[in-house]
């Protein structure tokens, strides 16, 4: 276990989200925002067997004590159509927009 709170931040947002059917082991994105408290978002690409493909983006409140998740909370949750994917998705203008939501 990492004492890093970085890491126990992305360690706990990647057990939250292996929870879904279409799990994809992207790497989650993490943004600091005091010295215990980490927005860190997933950006899951999903390949349709037919029709559309889409992409799932969630971002995560979270929240570490020493070792240890003490919060977290999931602050957007987009589904991403091909279309917009292909028309150019901002996963960063999505962070950011949630920071602002959150910190001012």
């Amino acid at each position: 276990m990492s004492d890093d709170p970085a890491r126990v931040a992305l360690d706990a947002v990647i057990a939250e989200e292996q929870k879904d059917p279409f799990y994809d082991s992207s790497l989650p994105q993490l943004v600091q925002l005091a010295p215990r408290r980490f927005l860190v978002d997933h950006l899951n690409y999903c390949h349709a067997q037919s029709g559309s493909d889409w992409a799932t983006h969630r971002i995560y409140l979270v929240e570490v004590e020493g070792t240890r998740v003490t919060s977290l909370k999931q602050v957007a949750d987009l589904h991403i159509s091909e279309r917009w994917w292909d028309d150019g998705y901002d996963r960063a203008a999505a962070v950011a927009d949630a920071r602002t939501k959150l910190v001012g």
